[in-house]
């Protein structure tokens, strides 16, 4: 990363949102302070194609397994195939044309300075904010800041509206700088709205917490909870809740290692699934950044569940489903590829 002003910026907005691809037939919709109004009653995985829906949404929205994020530097907005729809080649340019307005050291602030901004976007639009930073030149506990896109085009076709604001609860070590360095952030989203040439729509509502460490050898640990995350993208609504996911880093041998664990309502799934991991996911990173190791299972209502079992020549899962919650296993050990997983989710109108 570059050493200059405004890297807390870059820091931030990739890492929140590589986290949602970062972790529902049934009732009607349900009405709540999180903003998500899907259904949310437990889905029963009562058929075999509610059970392969729900392992579909499991592996592509919760743990990643399907495409999993690079861990060599979970910084870059750049590496790695996770943000769903390209959403970190367009983050990589808010990253760098829009947000380092705010820290940059061209603009003439104090080394330690409170601050309001406002700024016209490159195709049009405003972005306003405030913050305040103990260093211009590096990032410290305590730093913190708040944005609000009005019509903001930063270009590539991407519009933003609503707000997000983040705090730096912890700093270690200086993150614009070569590791060992470690930080906690704490993003906020305020029907943060974003729009993108030839892309549904997506929204994001709630708090996420990223605790991250990397050392000398080029290890790291990404740590991302949220106790509520709410996104829409088009038609469909989504919301995580008690969500923990856990990436790891290997330098030595390019190996990651995650886990995931959530409770997951969709309008999609139709209910909330919760997902546990019941041995952790490990793969290279390396494309086509699948896993090779690793088990997941999903409860759903009535005692009923899954357990997807990643195969070791990463070609997709083993699923065993308990359809009616009796313990008895009414399908055992059914392959299904990764593109057999994503088309449950397109067969569902995703």
């Amino acid at each position: 990363m570059e050493s200059r002003g405004g890297a807390a910026w870059r820091v931030i907005v990739p890492l929140t949102f590589l986290s949602l691809t970062a972790c529902g037939g049934g009732g009607g919709g349900s009405s709540s302070s999180d903003g998500y109004t899907g259904p949310a009653e437990p889905l029963s995985l009562s058929t075999e194609a509610k059970a392969d829906l729900a392992s579909g949404y499991t592996t592509t929205n919760v743990s990643l397994a399907e495409d999993m994020p690079s861990g060599t530097d979970v910084l870059s907005a750049s590496t790695g195939p996770a943000a769903p729809a390209g959403l970190s080649t367009h983050l990589l340019v808010l990253n760098r044309e829009t947000i380092p307005a705010l820290f940059d050291t061209g603009q003439g602030r104090q080394p330690s300075a409170t601050f309001d901004v406002t700024e016209q976007c490159a195709g049009g639009g405003k972005l306003s904010g405030y913050g305040s930073q103990a260093s211009q030149n590096r990032i410290s506990a305590g730093d913190e800041m708040s944005l609000t896109f009005s019509a903001c085009d930063v270009g590539n076709g991407v519009v933003l509206n609503g707000g997000l604001s983040a705090r730096f609860t912890a700093v270690e070590g200086d993150p614009t700088q070569s590791p060992p360095y470690g930080f906690t952030v704490r993003t906020r989203y305020n029907n943060l709205q974003m729009t993108m040439a030839g892309e549904k729509p997506m929204g994001l509502n709630g708090d996420l917490t990223l605790a991250f460490s990397k050392d000398s050898a080029g290890n790291s640990d990404a740590n991302f909870n949220a106790d509520t995350l709410v996104w829409s993208q088009g038609g469909e609504q989504h919301r995580l809740r008690n969500y923990r996911f856990r990436l790891q880093y290997n330098s030595s041998n390019n190996e990651q290692t995650f886990t995931a664990e959530c409770k997951a309502a969709s309008t999609l799934l139709g209910g909330e699934i919760t997902v546990t991991t019941l041995e952790p996911l490990k793969g290279l990173d390396a494309a086509p950044y699948r896993p090779y190791a690793g088990k997941l299972r999903i409860q759903g209502a009535n005692g009923s569940s899954a357990v997807l079992t990643v195969r070791s020549d990463a070609a997709g899962v083993l699923v065993s489903y308990d359809l009616d919650g009796d313990g008895n296993l009414e399908v055992t050990d059914k392959f299904m590829t990764w593109d057999k997983l994503e088309q449950a989710l397109a067969d569902a109108g995703a």
